[in-house]
């Protein structure tokens, strides 16, 4: 059975052929929505990426096959992070108790405490890129993005 499109379809197809050639090139359409949805996040810290023992050539050799270490610093905490096959495990610095969740692009992947030593360990099962959200105290602080695993 063919359905027919009347007169109000084919105004709804105009006008949404308008809006996307008024929106310009389909990269810019993409840059603008990450924009967008990065501001969702404004109020929480951004810890930089200060160490990588992947990208670190140095760490390599000394290292071996041990697991992957990156660190990221905020303003006031230094995020330590080991990467292993199921299991991240990390160490604020200095030790603040709060709690951490580790998120995918889709959502959140686990979610752990860090205890009065700093320490905290997260099972992990979903693979991907994930970044870590660190809160203490009503503050938020995200680290960028890691491939997970490596």
């Amino acid at each position: 059975m063919q359905t027919r499109r009347s007169d109000d379809d084919d105004r709804l197809f105009d006008d949404l052929g308008e809006a996307i050639r008024a929106a310009g090139p389909l990269e810019d359409v993409v840059a603008a929505g990450h924009a967008a949805f990065s501001w969702r996040t404004i109020d929480e810290e951004l810890a930089a990426l200060v160490f990588d023992s992947d990208t670190d050539r140095r760490a390599r050799v000394r290292m071996g096959d041990a697991p992957r270490l990156i660190v990221f610093e905020a303003e006031s905490v230094t995020i330590e992070l080991e990467i292993n096959p199921s299991v991240l495990m990390g160490q604020v610095i200095p030790p603040i108790p709060g709690e951490v969740q580790v998120l995918t692009p889709r959502g959140t992947a686990g979610n752990g405490v860090v205890d009065e030593l700093g320490c905290f360990a997260v099972r992990v099962a979903q693979r991907g890129p994930l970044r870590l959200r660190y809160e203490v105290n009503g503050q938020a602080i995200m680290t960028g993005w890691f491939p997970w695993p490596t």
